[in-house]
């Protein structure tokens, strides 16, 4: 079996569902998984502040590399449009690989378009995902009329093939079908899960009084979430 995943963006060091569910599927017997994403990282803000220091420049080469069993494809990104890349020849690379199932993380990009069109032309079922929050929706005039656009077309494209539309938590749900217009039956929760390789804990470990003291933060680590007032 083939499991095709497609990113906009890709890191696969900093433990995001992106990666750590296509690194879980690759542990399965008799499936091979591809991952089909840019050559640019995420553009956090203070980037040259913050994940350059531990992750290099922001834009580098295209290239082809296997990390934990996963196949992953890096094309250049042609241009981005509000952090949403065009990946060049992604509709080849499709072709290319032909898969069993697609997963595309994230469901208003150039990408979920251009993804959801290849399945549908090669009968290659395709599943969605989203992470988004009430709390960060734009609801000025430009959100308005962005919002208006998804739920008026961009998601009745994309629920007339699709087989499932994650949300990765119930209010992830809920936006879904509020906001980006898609019926509730093709909505489904997708709960995040963690790398249970390196978060575990044993009595051995836990009873160690010589274990130093651990912060774990969760989402992007920059300088908006203000880490430094949690490591105070």
């Amino acid at each position: 079996m083939k499991i095709l995943h497609i990113v906009d963006y890709l890191m696969p060091t900093m433990g995001y569902q992106e990666f750590l569910l296509p690194k879980f599927n690759a542990k399965e017997k008799n499936v091979k998984v591809y991952i089909l994403t840019g050559n640019k990282y995420y553009p956090v803000p203070n980037y040259k502040n913050t994940w350059q220091k531990f992750l290099g420049d922001r834009s580098f080469r295209p290239r082809n590399e296997i990390i934990d069993n996963v196949n992953i494809n890096r094309s250049r990104i042609d241009f981005e449009i509000s952090n949403r890349p065009w990946i060049n020849n992604l509709e080849k690379n499709i072709e290319r690989i032909y898969p069993d199932i697609i997963m595309v993380h994230g469901t208003s990009s150039f990408s979920s378009l251009r993804a959801v069109r290849t399945a549908k032309r090669l009968k290659v079922p395709i599943v969605l995902d989203n992470h988004m929050v009430f709390s960060v929706i734009k609801r000025n005039i430009i959100g308005k009329i962005y919002y208006f656009v998804i739920k008026k077309f961009i998601s009745k494209y994309i629920g007339k093939y699709a087989s499932i539309i994650f949300g990765v938590t119930k209010e992830t749900c809920k936006y879904l079908v509020e906001f980006e217009g898609y019926n509730k039956k093709k909505v489904e929760l997708l709960t995040l899960g963690v790398d249970s390789e390196k978060f575990f804990i044993t009595k051995k470990n836990y009873e160690k009084k010589s274990q130093p003291f651990r912060i774990i933060q969760t989402g992007k680590l920059n300088i908006d979430k203000r880490p430094d007032l949690l490591a105070n």
